[in-house]
């Protein structure tokens, strides 16, 4: 086998999930629902659901991994001003 072989090498991943939420209700035409369903803190609750999810994907259907950095959640909130 190369010396430079993909086979060989050793895989290290970060996997990152990104969230955007929006700030206010009705901003934007991605985005669809009723009452409570466009407020913020809603979206950040669904946005923290999803994540789960994505973490249990990645356990369920990653095969090749040799070292997982832990996951990481990148939500736009953090930006906001205080």
């Amino acid at each position: 086998m190369y010396k430079n072989s993909i086979v060989t090498k050793k895989l290290v991943v970060q996997p990152v999930f990104v969230s955007l939420v929006h700030l206010n209700v009705f901003m934007g035409p991605c985005r669809y629902g009723v009452g409570e369903e466009l407020t913020y803190d809603y979206e950040k609750k669904e946005s923290l659901k999803t994540f789960q999810f994505f973490n249990e994907d990645l356990k369920n259907y990653v095969e090749r991994i040799d070292e997982m950095i832990e996951r990481k959640r990148i939500g736009m909130e953090k930006y906001l001003p205080k």
